[in-house]
């Protein structure tokens, strides 16, 4: 995200290591597809409809997962930056750039639903604090917040991996890249089998940056299986229509998710290495602001505006549902990107401690 952004153009300022446009371009593409899974939703009134389950079906196979994309980014810039690498300025950054925006966007979501209290004179100030601390460890304030508490425990063991020698590396990384195929994600909920699924993700990606030109050459001669198993990977999603194979604690769709994900991010990887030489603004923007965009997407939906553009779609063309659906979802996104360029705006050089842009 936004925190592990390289400076723009040519080299970043701390390490005078290369900017990798294709990187910053696949940031973009990964804050899309987290909107699309939030927001490509039915509104409760419409969630008994067929459509409205096909379209929870397509959204899933689509998009489910895909912070996938976010976390490997994440290990990789932390390995990219790392050979002038000092724990202070490294913990310092994380604090100013995910850590403060993460406490006050929290704080804000549940000083909103207060206010009812608040102007009701039933405000509880014990009890706000209560869930306040709690919202904070959780990241339950929103259902896209617990990555935060999850990435600030990344975050802070992830300096333990400089310490692994170098010739075992490899085989470290390889063994971990197994373990999310036990399906062990806990959804949104922090818990032992989120680390387990997601931090070989970050360990792929930091792995990757070591010798980035062996590895996308690696990727390369194995396109075509990557191609396979991402289609196999989806055609059985499909075929599962969203029955959950489970085996007590092991998830077989997360297992499939894991495999589809994973060879979409490599295969993407590649296809955005094409478009180095490019200046795609409208991408970039995206890119630059994807942090802001994260936090922010969910409250510039605004429930009632997408009731009524879901009862205007069904007034005049109900069949057209689930596209004019994902159009919504494309709105809100942009409007999203909008609101946070504002924001960056009307903050200043302080933006980055309240949205992180």
């Amino acid at each position: 995200m936004k925190s592990d952004t390289p400076g723009r153009r040519n080299v970043h300022p701390a390490n005078k290591r290369p900017f990798l446009a294709h990187i910053h371009y696949f940031r973009a593409f990964a804050i899309i597809n987290i909107v699309l899974v939030h927001t490509w939703v039915a509104p409760s009134e419409f969630s008994d409809r067929a459509d409205a389950h096909l379209l929870n079906l397509i959204r899933e196979i689509a998009f489910h997962d895909a912070t996938l994309y976010f976390i490997f980014i994440s290990g990789f810039m932390f390995s990219y930056l790392s050979p002038k690498f000092t724990l202070a300025r490294y913990y310092h950054s994380k604090l100013v750039t995910v850590i403060s925006p993460y406490i006050l966007m929290t704080m804000l979501v549940l000083v909103a639903r207060a206010m009812p209290d608040v102007l009701g004179g039933s405000f509880d100030l014990g009890a706000f604090l209560a869930s306040l601390w709690h919202a904070l460890l959780t990241g339950s304030a929103q259902v896209q917040f617990w990555y935060i508490p999850f990435i600030a425990v990344v975050f802070l063991v992830s300096p333990l991996l400089l310490r692994i020698p170098r010739r075992w590396i490899g085989a470290v990384t390889l063994v971990a890249a197994l373990l999310p195929l036990l399906g062990t994600r806990t959804g949104s909920t922090l818990a032992l089998g989120q680390y387990i699924y997601f931090f070989p993700v970050y360990m792929i990606g930091a792995y990757a940056a070591m010798d980035y030109a062996s590895f996308s050459a690696l990727i390369r001669r194995w396109m075509p299986l990557l191609v396979v198993l991402a289609v196999l990977s989806t055609v059985w999603l499909i075929w599962l229509a969203g029955a959950v194979p489970t085996w007590g604690p092991l998830n077989g769709s997360e297992s499939l998710f894991y495999v589809q994900k994973m060879s979409i991010c490599l295969i993407a990887l590649i296809l955005f290495q094409s478009l180095e030489a490019h200046d795609l603004k409208l991408v970039s923007l995206f890119a630059t602001y994807s942090f802001s965009i994260y936090f922010l997407h969910l409250l510039v939906e605004f429930g009632p505006v997408k009731l009524f553009w879901f009862e205007q779609v069904d007034a005049f063309a109900p069949q057209a549902m689930i596209p004019a659906a994902f159009v919504f979802a494309l709105g809100v996104a942009f409007a999203t990107l909008a609101v946070s360029m504002l924001l960056k705006r009307l903050f200043g050089r302080y933006s980055r401690y309240v949205i992180g842009a």
